[in-house]
C-alpha cells in the first residue's frame, strides 16, 4: 500500500521542482504550510489538538483528559481493566456476488474498562468514545455497534 502523502509534503515537492503550488494545496496547508488538523478544532495560533500523556499520543486533547480521569479512578478501585483503543468487529469481510472484496469493518473506540460496583450489584462493561464532532460515519458505526454489541455500555463523553 503506498503511503499516504499530507498537503505539507506536496507543498514541499512543489517548492523543490520550483513550480508554484496551486491555490486550493495553500489553502488546505493553511499559513505557513502548516498541516491542519481533520475538524480544524482547538487549533490556535500556538496549540495542537495532539496531547501526549504516559508516552501516549492521545488525538485530543479531551481523550487525554479522559485517560488521566481513567486513570486515577482505577488507582481508586472504581474501575479496573482500562484498555486503549479496543477493536470491536462490525461486520466482516465478504466477497459479493461478482466477485469483489468488501473489506471487514471496525470501531475503534477510545477506551473500554469494567465499572466495579458494590458487592450487591454487578460490574458493567463500558465502552467509551470522546467526540468531538459526530460525523455521519460515526453515526453509523454507532448504530452498528449498539446492535452487534447490545450487552456493552457505550458511552460517548
Amino acid at each position: 500500500m503506498a503511503a499516504r502523502w499530507s498537503t505539507n509534503d506536496l507543498a514541499k515537492v512543489y517548492a523543490r521542482q520550483g513550480l508554484k503550488m496551486p491555490e486550493a494545496l495553500q489553502a488546505a496547508c493553511g499559513e505557513g504550510g502548516e498541516k491542519r488538523s481533520k475538524y480544524n478544532i482547538g487549533q490556535d495560533a500556538g496549540s495542537r489538538a495532539r496531547r501526549t500523556v504516559d508516552g501516549i499520543l492521545f488525538a485530543s486533547a479531551k481523550e487525554a483528559r479522559a485517560y488521566v480521569s481513567l486513570k486515577i479512578a482505577q488507582e481508586r478501585g472504581l474501575i479496573a481493566d482500562l484498555e486503549l483503543q479496543p477493536r470491536f468487529l462490525l461486520q466482516a469481510a465478504f466477497r459479493d456476488e461478482h466477485g469483489k472484496k468488501h473489506r471487514k469493518i471496525e470501531y475503534v473506540a477510545d477506551f473500554q474498562f469494567l465499572r466495579c460496583f458494590p458487592d450487591h450489584m454487578p460490574d458493567e462493561r463500558v465502552v467509551v468514545d470522546t467526540k468531538g464532532v459526530a460525523t455521519q460515519v460515526w453515526r453509523l458505526k454507532e448504530k452498528l455497534f449498539r446492535a452487534r454489541y447490545s450487552y456493552l455500555k457505550l458511552e460517548i463523553w
